[in-house]
């Protein structure tokens, strides 16, 4: 009897740890209504005027739905910025109150998105990790991740984002803050879309590696012709450019290009995504036909 116990026991233990190492709903497939369960957002804030900048998109990547974040301008209110949180969210300030439990250490968050932002907005992802202090009655800081979203992605990506941290102990707590707009400088229409999400604990990326490098593109707007400046070592090479305009499709392409302009006078008006590829590398801009 007694050995039963202790193996329920370990049995507890075990399970606890793995409760405690998940992110919650994390392929965004359970739903109440437009709130994804285990993230708070602020549809409670707009959902009066029939307006909700947190819904469910279908098909998930992979999966049943995902999660879509849309920065909209509501009636009274003004604009409301597309957010989700894992945990408590103050509908006020729009800063998060409380997040999950979780004890490890993962190197980066992974998952996948879309996103895209309008004027000089510019979402975000944050990930913090925490840890109660019982000597000072407050919570200590474990590690603190910011990462801006960079240009466009128009399609579903895979991306991943480092961790650091910059205390030794192990955290009890984390928070993750997703975003399609800066908090002080929310605009209309910019969209985050997100599914699939995990820690991961293999070797970590630096920053540099994962994120796209902008490109210095002109003139944007643009009418008949779009110029792009490259680094000294790329301006001879022959390179590959696409644009993709805001449903993700490719409207214009090139696997030979030899020249830093590109004939743009038959592209319909709106938003694109410049994305050029050469020597390995990837560059990236957005820009606007009028």
């Amino acid at each position: 009897m007694k050995k039963t116990k202790i193996l329920i026991l370990a049995i507890l233990v075990i399970l606890s740890l793995n409760l405690m190492a998940q992110i919650p709903n994390a392929g965004f497939e359970t739903w109440t209504g437009n709130d994804p369960n285990g993230w708070d957002n602020l549809n409670s804030l707009t959902s009066l005027t029939g307006t909700y900048t947190c819904t469910k998109g279908t098909p998930g990547n992979p999966g049943a739905s995902y999660l879509k974040l849309i920065t909209k301008s509501v009636i009274v209110v003004g604009i409301v910025p597309g957010i989700a949180l894992s945990g408590k969210l103050d509908k006020t300030t729009f800063q998060p109150t409380s997040g999950f439990a979780y004890n490890q250490r993962p190197t980066a968050l992974t998952g996948n998105w879309q996103y895209m932002a309008y004027g000089n907005d510019q979402g975000f992802i944050a990930v913090a990790f925490t840890k109660w202090n019982t000597i000072t009655n407050s919570r200590d800081t474990i590690s603190t991740t910011m990462y801006s979203l960079p240009g466009m992605v128009m399609s579903w990506e895979s991306f991943n984002i480092p961790i650091t941290f910059t205390s030794p102990s192990n955290p009890d707590t984390c928070l993750i803050v997703l975003s399609a707009s800066g908090l002080s400088s929310a605009v209309a229409n910019s969209y985050l879309y997100i599914d699939n999400l995990d820690f991961s604990f293999g070797t970590s990326i630096k920053e540099n590696d994962i994120t796209k490098r902008n490109i210095k593109i002109y003139p944007n707007p643009l009418q008949d012709e779009l110029r792009f400046e490259l680094p000294d070592n790329l301006k001879s090479s022959t390179i590959s450019y696409k644009l993709i305009n805001n449903l993700g499709l490719t409207i214009q392409s090139s696997n030979n290009h030899q020249s830093n302009y590109i004939e743009t006078s038959n592209l319909p008006s709106g938003f694109y995504q410049l994305i050029i590829e050469s020597k390995g590398k990837q560059y990236i801009s957005k820009c606007i036909k009028k």
